[in-house]
């Protein structure tokens, strides 16, 4: 009994010791980075001009975007570069340094380097944005179906039109003179590119630029939409001087 006590007692101290040396757990990483993250929040802008054209409103913010929203076509506009000053496009004072110079531009003026149009428009207005100067990137909804005559003639500054995927036809000189024009999406149901709707881009001869077509569908979508398509004279760098991406779902 006294030998079975001895053991128990052992026992018990080398439970204690063993307890008495053990060290703190090591204390667990920190879960996530910890590297602050930068803040992601849109600038926040103001309306800075806005009116309405036969059922479409357009407003103008300070950072430099343009929206056009409701439903239907633009009307068409004058040609600014035989009009000056008595422009009829309500928001030609944005179109860059033409528009600075417009005699009734006293309360300054907003230069739209990007353009969305809303869901809902059908058509752009022959002159609708012609030589905006400062115009970079337009964004078209699928329900437009007509660019219409000389609509971004000479936005020399503009690189990329994306969506329209249900333009059907675009009509003379849309972009005639985007001499920086470097994508444009297009989708099956475009049927008629007209006279010089895409002349004046840039040279056939720069072996270091081409024009990239983002077509919404396969291969042989585009082989058979471009085979099909009415393409009047003066749109040779469809064919020679561009190359095809295909944006399949």
């Amino acid at each position: 009994m006294l030998k079975r006590c001895l053991a128990l007692l052992l026992s018990l101290l080398l439970l204690l010791g063993l307890a008495a040396c053990k060290k703190d757990p090591e204390p667990e990483p920190p879960t996530g980075d910890p590297t602050p993250k930068p803040d992601t929040k849109e600038e926040e802008t103001t309306l800075f001009a806005s009116g309405t054209v036969e059922g479409i409103t357009w407003e103008v913010h300070t950072n430099g975007v343009m929206y056009l929203k409701g439903s239907g076509a633009l009307p068409d506009y004058d040609d600014v570069t035989k009009s000056d000053p008595w422009i009829d496009q309500p928001w030609y004072e944005h179109g860059g340094e033409n528009g600075t110079r417009r005699s009734d531009a006293e309360m300054g003026t907003i230069p739209v380097t990007k353009l969305i149009v809303g869901e809902g428009i059908t058509a752009l207005g022959a002159h609708a944005f012609s030589h905006f100067e400062s115009l970079l990137a337009v964004e078209l909804p699928s329900t437009l179906t007509t660019v219409s005559y000389k609509a971004f003639a000479n936005c020399k500054k503009l690189r990329t039109v994306s969506g329209g995927i249900g333009v059907v036809t675009v009509e003379s000189e849309a972009f005639r003179g985007c001499t920086d024009l470097a994508s444009i999406d297009l989708s099956t149901p475009l049927a008629t590119v007209q006279s010089s709707a895409f002349d004046d881009l840039r040279s056939l001869a720069d072996a270091d630029w081409k024009l990239t077509l983002r077509f919404h569908g396969t291969e042989e979508q585009w082989l058979a939409t471009r085979n099909a398509m009415t393409v009047e004279n003066g749109n040779d760098i469809l064919f020679s001087g561009s190359v095809v991406e295909y944006v399949t779902p």
